[in-house]
């Protein structure tokens, strides 16, 4: 019952569900290479035609019904999932390396934003600012360097039921990474 759209390197005329009608209702084709793909996560609050985005990466399964994420998004302009564990990403933070902080990781799988949000705006600045900085490689490290480089970005963390990267996990999550 909400809008979908897809951003996609792969030409998609008709994506149709069991139903015969329309899975999309936006799809948007880039012609870009694989290796750019993830560039366009990094334009996010550009690329949505929703006021309120549910960003999914690809391999995401849905396991439940993802509307409480849009109440969410009307107290906070974006929310994404931390994990329990430090962040392995290194790169230069506060002077020291960030791996010394022991501070935890983002995972960059699911984002929910307010698009028009100014800190929104700026947040998604910064990371393809960082991703740059980091050669243009690693969006989850870049994502983690804006977090923890613009602290004042209000990043409401979300439990692993909205991001379970354990892919063995209960059924209680609402979403998955698929099977590979």
């Amino acid at each position: 019952g909400i809008g979908a759209a897809i951003v996609t390197n792969i030409p998609v005329s008709d994506v149709l569900a069991e139903t015969g009608k329309p899975l999309f209702d936006y799809i948007s084709f880039s012609n870009g290479t694989l290796d750019k793909n993830r560039k366009y996560k990094l334009s996010l609050d550009k690329i949505s035609p929703f006021e309120e985005t549910i960003f999914l990466d690809a391999d995401t399964e849905i396991r439940r019904d993802l509307s409480p994420m849009f109440e969410i998004l009307r107290h906070h302009p974006i929310a994404a999932r931390p994990r329990v564990n430090a962040t392995k990403w290194c790169f230069p933070l506060w002077g020291r390396e960030s791996t010394d902080f022991g501070l935890c990781e983002y995972n960059s799988g699911v984002i929910g934003f307010v698009r028009s949000h100014p800190l929104v705006n700026h947040f998604f600045e910064s990371w393809a600012s960082n991703y740059s900085f980091m050669g243009d490689f690693h969006d989850q490290g870049s994502f983690m360097r804006s977090v923890y480089n613009e602290g004042y970005i209000p990043i409401l963390p979300l439990s692993g039921e909205w991001n379970a990267t354990d892919r063995n996990g209960a059924d209680r999550k609402l979403l998955s990474a698929s099977p590979e």
